[in-house]
């Protein structure tokens, strides 16, 4: 339904943990602390309907990593997606 493009192989692998709703019943902390400690050139989204949404949003801005993005809910029917 999309067009795929492959990777190029110069770009940095992304890393997705995907969760219908983002929080510690779905590892989402464990995921980003794990994350931050490797040395891997790469990229981490979090993709996910936010539950509790302030605590997360505050969680993410306070971590300065740049390496970790957390996008929030993307609906399947979109080229985001």
């Amino acid at each position: 339904m999309f067009p795929f493009k492959a990777r190029d192989k110069n770009e940095r692998p992304i890393f997705l943990h995907l969760a219908t709703t983002l929080g510690l019943r779905k590892g989402f902390w464990h995921v980003v602390e794990d994350f931050k400690k490797t040395n891997i050139d790469a990229e981490l989204w979090c993709v996910g309907r936010i539950q509790r949404e302030n605590f997360w949003i505050d969680y993410m801005n306070a971590q300065t990593d740049p390496r970790i993005k957390m996008i929030g809910w993307v609906d399947c029917d979109t080229p985001e997606y």
